[in-house]
């Protein structure tokens, strides 16, 4: 990680040169169809590693979340007879929990930041994917999408029980 930086800095560096002949650091000339072939290959390096850190960052968080669903679940299990109220409480929490987080994370303009990702997708996302339904019905609607909002949910909560309802008979 730290050979991609040094290289980065060292192609930043000579982008901002003033000619096709780029002057690097030690005062070498750097042909201009090197630079972008090195150039490409650290954005695709690049790429690869945001992505797989992100990929982790947002498994630790979805992780942590299920936990916490399956603990919610436990200490409701009692309960929990004839109604789901560990299922609603988990959804409502976390559509709470994500709209809390979605304006800290837009109010501070750090809505891709690492911390958002963990949170949001990862946590919120583990704990209750309702959560996430929610806040995209929500833009929807805020975005004047009225029509886009109540197909969204009517789709969502009609064909999902009739999609677990299929399934379950199909697996019977």
């Amino acid at each position: 990680m730290q050979i991609l930086r040094f290289i980065s800095r060292k192609v930043s560096y000579a982008l901002t040169a003033d000619n096709l002949n780029m002057r690097g650091e030690e005062g070498s000339f750097v042909c201009m169809s090197e630079l972008c072939g090195i150039f490409v290959s650290i954005n695709r390096n690049s790429m690869v590693s945001d992505i797989i850190k992100n990929i982790l960052v947002v498994g630790a968080g979805s992780f942590v979340g299920g936990l916490c669903r399956y603990l919610v679940s436990l200490a409701m299990k009692s309960v929990n007879k004839g109604f789901p109220w560990a299922t609603l409480i988990v959804n409502l929490v976390g559509c709470f929990l994500i709209g809390l987080l979605w304006g800290v994370f837009s109010r501070n303009g750090t809505e891709s930041s690492n911390w958002a990702l963990f949170l949001t997708v990862g946590l919120c996302g583990g704990f209750t994917t309702f959560s996430t339904f929610s806040k995209e019905a929500l833009l929807m609607l805020q975005g004047g999408n009225v029509w886009g909002f109540a197909g969204y949910l009517a789709i969502s909560v009609v064909a999902g029980i009739a999609l677990v309802a299929l399934g379950y008979f199909l697996m019977r």
